[in-house]
């Protein structure tokens, strides 16, 4: 009976090693989740704004949200950041954060706060219309070489 009993104790003292071990394993886990967000905010309270100068990223400055979306287009160029994210250590294709925006379903890649609804509807209704009214000149006649009454005036497209 003491063998049994042996037994059933060897068998329980496995299973508790192995929770102990799913425990530590999910413990690490957090440990790891918790270190990075550490490292985010000291990342994101170490970086000064290039705009205000502010102890944040751009993309936090209530400033540069106060912005209408074409100045902060704008400033964006004359400050040489990357549109995707806004930083300043690199450019569009090499963004590490680069996204679709989303903001009313956009799919450009630009960061949300240089989202501009205006401009995109108006560029959907440019890539419209010249589907239709795209005419194609012949060999001998390029677009350079016609009258201006012959281009299509497309300032005048209607928004929404």
């Amino acid at each position: 009976m003491d063998m049994n009993t042996g037994s059933t104790n060897l068998q329980v003292s496995r299973i508790e090693i192995q929770v102990l071990r799913n425990e530590l394993i999910a413990l690490r886990d957090r440990v790891a989740s918790l270190e990075r967000q550490l490292s985010n905010i000291k990342q994101f309270k170490s970086e000064q704004c290039v705009f205000c100068q502010g102890s944040h990223p751009i993309r936090s400055c209530e400033y540069f949200k106060y912005l209408q979306v074409t100045d902060r287009w704008t400033l964006a160029k004359k400050l040489d950041l990357c549109y995707r994210c806004l930083e300043k250590s690199h450019h569009g294709r090499y963004c590490p954060q680069s996204r679709k925006c989303g903001v009313n379903r956009c799919r450009l890649t630009h960061n949300e706060l240089l989202h501009d609804e205006e401009k995109r509807k108006n560029l959907q209704k440019l890539k419209a219309t010249s589907r239709v009214r795209h005419s194609v000149p012949s060999s001998s006649e390029s677009v350079i070489d016609r009258q201006p009454s012959q281009i299509e005036d497309l300032s005048g497209i209607e928004s929404d």
